[in-house]
């Protein structure tokens, strides 16, 4: 897939400068300690990463209280835009489910700009939808869309955007566990240096799950006393398509002593790699993502710079999505995950996620999705499906 389909522009249209994430202060001096001398932390990060590669949680972690599932529905879906994977891959899913459930499926695509976002959404609520699925589209950006559709009474859901539940928001929002995800790639960059990680993250305001995922990061390294993590640089997803590739060849050549980098996202990442290789500087930085993209994961088994991929169940996000629907439509509470209090994670059913090396790749290349936790026949099976597929 191209690099171009990213240009997103779902929120801040900042530009070149750099910035701090979330308003924090992450200086280009070496990180606070993390309590331990170095040695300790490498062995900590190295057992991590080992049960991150094996995917986590161990087992099905999700809802276990079936719901009546109505075979008259209309489920409306739509991504931030329908050539960025990363958000087609979440309502896609949805709406196979949708179609498997019996129900009319109508798909719009928000075409990487708030305006047609906020128009797709009054669309969807005209025409008629019970349910809305948005993916990595910001509550901010279609309020509009959004109030119509709560006027009548539809269920508005977002996908992978970090969102809390607000009365003029989304009811909801499945998210990935961003900031344990983050956490996995800096483990992996303090194991792989030897506690002498100097890590470049880069940020996109745009994406809320994104952003979680980065922050992880930069708060893991950070923790490593041997380490250095510099001042994040901003960019926005439009820039992939212009000067994002030879900024971040800039960014390299200006200093030579970074090691890692972690562009928040896989459209990104792509961009990163496939600049730095022409370049010729693939072997001076390692690049860390998210997502799970084929076209990444595929970076990462050829060893062309991309080093890991943190990718999530997209799948499985997009089968909550629905089945918190069917909780709202009957009249029940969403469903809150044991243990989670916060209102960005609660709702989501600890949604499985993997670390991709180059040595856990597999030959066909393909979207990651926890088969082994069986969880397709207990979750779809709350639903009524005798044979999910």
């Amino acid at each position: 897939m191209g690099i171009a389909v990213a240009a997103a522009g779902c929120g801040s249209s900042s530009d070149d400068s750099s910035t701090n994430s979330g308003g924090s202060t992450t200086s280009a001096s070496s990180g606070s300690s993390g309590g331990g001398d170095s040695a300790a932390l490498v062995a900590e990060s190295k057992k991590a990463v080992a049960a991150a590669e094996v995917g986590l949680p161990a087992k099905y972690e999700g809802p276990t209280e079936p719901v009546k599932t109505p075979k008259n529905l209309t489920l409306a879906v739509m991504p931030c835009g329908g050539a960025v994977r990363g958000c087609v891959a979440l309502t896609e899913a949805a709406a196979a489910l949708g179609k498997e459930l019996g129900w009319t499926i109508k798909q719009y695509d928000g075409k990487s700009d708030p305006s047609n976002q906020n128009k797709a959404m009054l669309q969807a609520a005209a025409a008629g939808a019970d349910i809305i699925i948005t993916g990595g589209v910001a509550a901010d950006q279609i309020k509009s869309g959004i109030a119509a559709a709560h006027k009548k009474g539809i269920i508005v859901a977002s996908t992978s955007q970090a969102e809390q539940p607000k009365p003029d928001g989304y009811d909801y929002d499945i998210n990935p566990a961003g900031p344990e995800m983050g956490k996995i790639a800096g483990d992996w960059m303090i194991a792989d240096s030897n506690g002498k990680a100097v890590f470049q993250p880069w940020i996109d305001k745009e994406f809320g799950g994104a952003v979680q995922f980065l922050q992880g990061n930069i708060d893991r390294v950070k923790q490593c006393s041997t380490c250095k993590v510099l001042d994040p640089q901003q960019f926005v997803a439009s820039s992939l398509a212009t000067d994002f590739g030879s900024r971040t060849v800039n960014v390299v050549r200006q200093n030579k002593d970074i090691t890692y980098m972690n562009p928040s996202y896989d459209p990104a990442a792509a961009a990163q790699s496939a600049a730095l290789m022409t370049a010729g500087l693939k072997d001076r930085v390692k690049v860390a993502s998210i997502n799970g993209n084929k076209q990444n994961l595929a970076l990462v088994q050829q060893g062309q710079v991309q080093a890991i991929d943190v990718a999530y169940d997209q799948v499985y996000v997009g089968w909550m999505a629905v089945y918190q629907a069917l909780r709202l439509y009957n009249k029940m509470p969403l469903y809150t995950t044991p243990g989670v209090t916060d209102e960005v994670h609660k709702y989501s059913g600890n949604v499985p996620y993997k670390l991709f090396v180059q040595s856990n790749v597999e030959t066909p290349i393909k979207e990651y999705v926890a088969d082994s936790l069986g969880w397709k026949a207990k979750l779809g099976g709350l639903m009524g499906l005798t044979n999910p597929q």
